[in-house]
């Protein structure tokens, strides 16, 4: 008796009917769904949201199915309410299992709505390879425009590019978390209350 362990089980097509296979990556979409309804032609799916909790921060109840507020993309939203536990910081993380590889794209996309947290004015964005007890490389909201607004949606475009060069390394090819954190007003104190997330997806795959 043995324990073999099976993923990424995929189907190629022969060559010329020779018999012989093409083993690669497979094709890379120009859109890459994470959390979307629209952008399904490729999916980086992820195995389950941390609570902030979970890491010795804020409790952070999250809802993937939130018809609390009218989705940006498809029927329902990603709603994520933002706890008072009396920690110093808080916040959700989507955990895709092992490192995936996410190179070949180059920004995150993905839209909010803040209508819930009124006096909300910035937060952070992190990206992180399997945890090393390091802060994990990191963008402030604030430092970016909407790309476009529609209701109470905002709509961001970030470069990948700008979570790499920080003090802690980050590698594209070995992704394992994507985390929302730390609602803050505009003098930098803690928010409480709800966000929406919608249509969060990575984009320009070749």
């Amino acid at each position: 008796p043995q324990t073999m362990l099976v993923d990424y089980v995929r189907v190629y097509q022969a060559n010329d009917g020779q018999g012989t296979y093409t083993i690669g990556a497979g094709p890379i979409t120009p859109q890459l769904g994470i959390y979307s309804e629209t952008h399904t032609d490729g999916v980086l799916p992820f195995a389950y949201i941390i609570n902030g909790a979970d890491f010795g921060g804020n409790l952070t109840n999250t809802d993937q199915n939130s018809t609390a507020v009218p989705a940006a993309d498809g029927s329902v939203a990603l709603a994520a309410n933002y706890l008072d536990s009396g920690k110093n910081y808080g916040g959700f993380v989507l955990n895709f299992g092992s490192g995936r590889d996410i190179s070949a794209y180059q920004s995150l996309r993905f839209a909010i709505d803040t209508s819930a947290m009124a006096d909300f004015a910035d937060m952070r964005i992190q990206l992180e390879n399997p945890r090393g007890g390091q802060p994990a490389p990191r963008v402030d909201l604030a430092d970016y425009d909407p790309v476009s607004i529609s209701g109470n949606w905002a709509y961001y475009d970030i470069p990948l590019q700008d979570f790499l060069g920080q003090t802690v390394a980050l590698s594209l090819q070995s992704i394992v978390y994507l985390g929302f954190w730390n609602p803050v007003s505009a003098s930098g104190q803690l928010q409480f209350g709800t966000l929406y997330f919608d249509d969060i997806h990575l984009a320009g795959g070749e």
